[in-house]
């Protein structure tokens, strides 16, 4: 028989993983247009491995294993050996994927094969290897593969260890443990209750309970575990005194080493016993994960916003009440992972089969409780999260196939054969479409009952479309048009499940060394400010779902504002038609220095900018130089609705607003004609002003009063105004107006200073006005002036200085 022929068996093996294996390399030698956000990030970090690990020494190990600060570091101590090996490139160290790919089927077969049997193995890694998100995960730079290596790991080597009976074995299920912790802080959770049964049903806990209860410490052991705590802490403490002094917990970390170092020794230098096994065990995966856990312990703050808060907005918070977090894995495994299809032709026989047989199908029923209890681990570790993801499931789907194997077992031959036959069909069918670009267009033409998932995609057509991958050429065009500026910044106002930041770091960081790449797309991003700023910008019409609020509103002064500052800055470069029909621009900004730092108003002007920038809103604004409107944009991250420039044709706004130099108002001669100047005050770049069109809808008002040396004769407003406009004034006069000032002002019913715009008294009429705050309510409200000495500041009628003008209504804005 096929089960009793090693040689059948390992060459059938043998063959599925080498046709995988050849797909794989097949799919990544393909594929130039990076697929997944989170991927760019990875390759990313293990650029910063890289650098750290260019010499080994105990040093550098431990620099390494301490540093990223959020994700646990072994997928990017792992790529290093496949840099080295075929040079620092994304299919370099996508290659480690493809080892862990051949890991996973080996340990799925072995523990098939000895919870099963041979034949249930091979269906089992079979079934994996079809399955698409199994085949992505290969394909792509994720946790994932590492993250079900890690698992498989950890339940196999436990169900070696013969209910912790086995020393050898047990130091290697702690191993497992660790690394599992050093992968992912995810895998732990997912095997607790395997670990927990096994450890319950060999006896540990009422051994430990015992031990507790009487308390007697094994001296010869204690210095043992004494002695081995010291070396090992030694070891990593002794040439990194000053690195570890930099981490969080500092000297205390050596203390941490020493302890759990010092446990694992006394528990393995104890008579032989399960517990004692099981207890050494633990403590060597903790020693080994607390180099990172414990050495970046600051990594929790963040943890508990990704698990159960919202991770930025990007989750809904913890809530164990919601019904869909105990439903939301289910769906995934029907859409992404299996598709409609699969589902219906796997999940009905794995059900039936083993709630009929219980644990009639397994020849070891322990294998077969831990490899269900792996499963509920799952489930009970993934609802709670708020975080959730299809590749969260991916580690489980060894576990799934082999119980989907093992449903078989004990059904005539025949019949389990040929249900065989037909998963493999429909999972074949599926990989296929993922594979090669030819049978992917299989998907249109059959029922949509197949699995879709962004990440499982063919090589080079749909979202992998070789047109979508133009970071090369975009960064090759900036560093070659502008040469010699160094930082490029480059502004990046793409987010896209097909164009995105992080393939682009990862060649600026191999390549481009020069670009300094800002990310706009993200609120915690530079926004507006930062686009101004950037010499190059990289931007895409149609659907940016993905680019949050900050983003958003950089691309609307791009595709949606031709009368504001973004035209007059930049000119297009270069367009990049999309497979999708969208179109990708690169700008290059021609106005300002090349190199533009972050800026901020001084002190002595923050509170005239804050006022610029909130009473801006909505009007157009006249710029002396464009160098100012850079100044705005990136000091202020203002993007005006309209920007004029001095020798732009005649303005019909009724409030304008104007940065200018000193005096260069008077070169604009429909500016002194057609509008009066209501407010001025200082910014760094210029003065800023307020103007009012001369525009009215009633008659001169007559006016009779005498105030010192002047006499007012008439005056002349509008009679209505919205809060945030400016309110043009023109006060007829005769008399001594030298060194005398007017105070224009907008006052409540009950007499309260809303407004005021003071004026020297040079000619007449005086055209001057004031600005209604946009926070005003709407209502009637009067208008007067208080006619003042310039140098004195005393009213000059000082028993009544107030001159009420008339009735100014303001309407909402």
């Amino acid at each position: 028989m096929w089960s009793e022929n090693r040689l059948a068996r390992w060459g059938s093996l043998l063959v599925l993983l080498g046709v995988h294996v050849w797909a794989h390399l097949h799919w990544i030698w393909t594929n130039v247009t990076p697929l997944g956000r989170d991927a760019g990030g990875h390759l990313w970090r293990t650029l910063d491995m890289a650098d750290v690990l260019t010499t080994l020494t105990p040093r550098t190990l431990l620099q390494a294993f301490t540093l990223t600060d959020y994700r646990p570091p072994l997928l990017y101590v792992l790529a290093q050996p496949f840099y080295w090996l075929f040079g620092v490139s994304m299919d370099s160290a996508q290659y480690l994927n493809v080892v862990l790919f051949v890991v996973i089927a080996l340990l799925t077969y072995d523990l098939g094969r000895r919870v099963f049997d041979e034949w249930t193995a091979w269906l089992a890694v079979a079934l994996v290897a079809f399955w698409p998100l199994t085949a992505a995960m290969t394909r792509l730079f994720y946790m994932e593969n590492l993250q079900t290596a890690a698992l498989l790991l950890i339940v196999w080597s436990l169900w070696r260890t013969q209910g912790f009976r086995s020393r050898r074995w047990s130091v290697i299920w702690g191993v497992a443990l660790g690394l599992g912790m050093l992968a992912k802080w995810t895998v732990p959770p997912l095997a607790a209750l395997p670990v927990l049964w096994a450890m319950t049903r060999a006896g540990v806990w009422s051994a430990v309970w015992r031990g507790v209860r009487r308390p007697r410490l094994a001296w010869r052991a204690l210095a043992v575990g004494c002695v081995g705590g010291a070396v090992v802490t030694l070891a990593l403490y002794a040439p990194n005194r000053d690195l570890v002094a930099g981490l969080p917990l500092g000297a205390w970390l050596a203390v941490a080493w020493f302890v759990l170092w010092a446990c694992a020794f006394y528990a393995f230098a104890l008579p032989p016993s399960p517990a004692a096994n099981a207890v050494g065990g633990l403590f060597v995966g903790a020693a080994l994960a607390s180099i990172w856990y414990l050495g970046r312990i600051d990594f929790l703050n963040e943890l508990m916003d990704a698990a159960f808060g919202t991770y930025g907005g990007n989750y809904d918070a913890f809530n164990p009440l919601r019904l869909r977090n105990y439903t939301r894995y289910f769906g995934y495994l029907v859409r992404e992972h299996w598709g409609v299809l699969g589902t219906l032709v796997v999940a009905p026989v794995l059900v039936w089969r083993w709630w009929r047989e219980r644990w009639r199908l397994s020849r070891d029923a322990e294998g077969a409780r831990l490899l269900w209890l792996t499963v509920l681990s799952t489930y009970i570790a993934l609802s709670l999260p708020s975080q959730d993801s299809e590749r969260n499931l991916v580690p489980l789907l060894p576990v799934l196939a082999l119980l989907a194997a093992g449903a078989l077992r004990g059904v005539p031959r025949r019949w389990a054969q040929g249900v065989a036959l037909v998963w493999l069909v429909v999972f074949g069918v599926q990989w296929a479409m993922i594979t090669f670009d030819g049978a992917a267009a299989w998907r249109t033409a059959l029922p949509p009952v197949w699995a879709e998932s962004e990440f499982a995609q063919p090589p080079a057509s749909g979202l992998t479309d070789p047109g979508y991958w133009i970071a090369p050429d975009v960064l090759s065009t900036m560093t070659a048009t502008t040469p010699d500026v160094d930082p490029l910044v480059f502004g990046m106002l793409i987010n896209s499940p097909t164009i995105h930041r992080g393939p682009y770091r990862y060649l600026i960081r191999t390549t481009y060394p020069q670009v300094k790449l800002l990310a706009l797309t993200e609120n915690e991003g530079e926004g507006w400010a930062g686009t101004v700023r950037s010499l190059w910008v990289l931007t895409k019409d149609g659907d940016n779902h993905d680019v949050e609020p900050a983003g958003l509103r950089a691309l609307r002064e791009v595709y949606a504002n031709p009368d504001g500052l973004f035209p007059l800055l930049f000119t297009a470069v270069k367009t990049y038609p999309l497979p999708n029909g969208e179109t990708a621009t690169l700008w290059r900004r021609t106005v300002g220095d090349p190199v533009i730092p972050p800026l901020s108003p001084s002190e002595e002007t923050a509170s005239h900018a804050a006022a610029f920038a909130a009473w801006l809103d909505g009007h157009p604004l006249m710029v002396g130089t464009l160098e100012q409107g850079i100044w705005l944009a990136v000091a202020l991250d203002l993007a005006p609705e309209r920007v004029v420039l001095p020798d732009a044709p005649r303005e019909e706004a009724r409030t304008l607003f104007s940065l200018l130099a000193p005096g260069q108002e008077q070169g604009v001669a429909w500016l002194m004609s057609d509008y009066a100047l209501v407010h001025t005050a200082w910014l760094d770049s210029g003065v800023w002003q307020i103007w009012a069109r001369l525009d009215f809808d009633r008659e001169p008002q007559p006016l009779d009063a005498t105030v010192g040396n002047v006499r007012l004769r008439g005056w002349r407003a509008p009679s209505m105004r919205r809060a945030g406009e400016a309110v043009p004034l023109v006060l007829d006069w005769q008399g001594e107006g030298a060194g005398v000032r007017a105070s224009f002002r907008l006052l409540g019913e009950d007499g309260r200073l809303l407004a005021q715009h003071d004026a020297d008294m040079t000619s007449s009429p005086l055209r001057s006005g004031l600005f209604v705050p946009p926070e005003t309510p709407p209502g009637a409200y009067q208008l007067g002036v208080v006619l003042y000495d310039a140098q004195t500041g005393q009213p000059l009628d000082v028993d009544q200085p107030l001159v009420v003008l008339g009735a100014l209504r303001v309407e909402p804005r």
